[in-house]
């Protein structure tokens, strides 16, 4: 960011906007004198590009959600469940609380886990069901970025990442990070 400020270049942080380049009158200019797009083409291109940007980003949203609500808060809420009835079974037994402090912090952080990700992903369903009512590609494709993808996707990812490295690896139906890693 710092080397394109000094150099006087563009420093465009999201897809959409930097789709704009596009339909600059610099870029009109350019493809239309070298005979490649004329400026109803090059509009057609923008409008092209932020869908399929647009797309992907619906696309990727559906299944984060998906993959968080049938997948991930089952299985972390299994072994919440787990916890729970280890903890439970260690007071019955008359354990002091020092005996069982692992698993109940275990268990805390599980839930706050949980928590969160249940949160944020019907968050951003809502955000999603926003920015289908909204008409303009362009700026349809601006709130996806800004109000789904940038809000929610990587504080999703964040504590469902997480929960896999707190849950078992019994109950967790998904193939691992580390373990996909080590496949050959």
């Amino acid at each position: 960011a710092k080397e394109a400020e000094r150099r006087g270049l563009p420093n465009v942080k999201t897809t959409p906007l930097a789709f704009d380049a596009l339909t600059t009158d610099k870029a009109k200019h350019l493809f239309e004198s070298n005979n490649i797009y004329n400026h109803i083409e090059l509009e057609a291109r923008h409008e092209i590009e932020l869908e399929n940007y647009l797309k992907k980003v619906q696309i990727e949203g559906r299944i984060i959600g998906d993959l968080a609500l049938n997948h991930i808060i089952p299985a972390a809420i299994k072994y919440q469940n787990d916890l729970l009835k280890n903890v439970n079974g260690l007071k019955e037994a008359g354990l002091p609380e020092a005996a069982y402090a692992s698993q109940l912090s275990l268990l805390k952080q599980v839930s706050e886990h949980i928590q969160v990700v249940h949160e944020n992903v019907l968050a951003m369903v809502e955000a999603r069901k926003v920015a289908n009512n909204i008409s303009n590609t362009r700026e349809k494709a601006i709130a996806y970025e800004s109000k789904v993808k940038a809000a929610y996707f990587d504080l999703i990812r964040y504590h469902v990442d997480k929960l896999e490295a707190l849950v078992d690896d019994e109950i967790w139906t998904l193939p691992k990070y580390r373990e996909m890693l080590l496949l050959r």
